[in-house]
């Protein structure tokens, strides 16, 4: 990596990093591969050699981007202050990695929430996706990171996105049974009880198919849409199928409420 950063070649150095190169590796002078970009192009700019200088330039600020997405998914003592130094050196905050991820959704991925905190606070953009449609909100659900919600909201983040499968960050907390998380989109975040999957699932849906009581409880005190279907089953088929009376018990107490059709039948 450090050799290809000395003689210019960019390309070379997206290839190496994409398959894992150290981009904090240090050459003899203890120069990383940025430092090393960064006296190329002062050498250059003396030099006279506009053309190289571009080059150099387009290389520094490669380096400064994916450092950034390193950095910020690192635990290690400092890290928020090496962001602020990368971010001062204009590295961009919304750069993306192959996964279209930016170091906001990279922090959120990894559960690294001071970093996340940092990042929403340094202005970065809270409805970034990555290249399969997830967001930082979704990524707080799998970690259940409810105090994030309310910073999120505060910033205007969009509560129902979806992904590339249709899932919402509600979906992701039910399907990773994040009680606490799932409740407090639809208390604070006013999050769509409703929303669906391109399957069709809808949160209820995907509790009683994870077969979580609690869960269920959650969507039906919120008045949760019962013949809602997804692959031709309602609400009260699912659970038939999932063979808990338990959940079966709780839907059928909605038929007496007009709720529920507790003579829904299959395709």
């Amino acid at each position: 990596l450090l050799l290809a950063v000395k003689k210019g070649r960019s390309d070379l150095v997206n290839i190496l990093l994409d398959h894992g190169a150290n981009i904090h590796a240090k050459d003899k002078g203890n120069n990383t591969p940025v430092e090393v970009a960064m006296q190329l192009k002062t050498t250059e700019a003396d030099a006279g050699d506009h053309a190289m200088e571009g080059t150099a330039s387009e290389l520094v600020q490669t380096l400064l981007d994916r450092t950034l997405l390193s950095t910020c998914t690192s635990y290690a003592g400092g890290a928020m202050v090496n962001v602020q130094g990368l971010l001062d050196s204009s590295a961009n905050i919304e750069a993306v990695d192959s996964a279209m991820q930016t170091p906001l959704l990279r922090a959120a991925q990894a559960g690294y929430m001071d970093m996340v905190h940092h990042l929403i606070v340094l202005g970065a953009n809270v409805d970034a996706k990555s290249n399969v449609g997830q967001t930082c909100l979704m990524w707080c659900a799998v970690w259940d990171k409810v105090k994030a919600i309310p910073k999120l909201l505060s910033k205007g983040v969009d509560v129902n996105a979806r992904d590339s499968q249709g899932q919402s960050a509600l979906h992701f907390a039910v399907m990773h049974s994040r009680l606490p998380f799932a409740g407090a989109l639809l208390d604070k975040g006013h999050a769509n009880i409703e929303a669906a999957t391109n399957q069709g699932n809808t949160g209820l849906l995907l509790a009683i198919q994870k077969d979580n009581r609690k869960m269920v409880a959650l969507f039906l005190k919120r008045r949760a849409n019962v013949n809602a279907v997804a692959n031709h089953k309602t609400a009260l088929l699912w659970s038939v199928g999932a063979g808990d009376h338990h959940i079966m018990g709780d839907l059928l107490k909605t038929a007496g409420t007009g709720q529920a059709n507790a003579d829904v039948r299959d395709a």
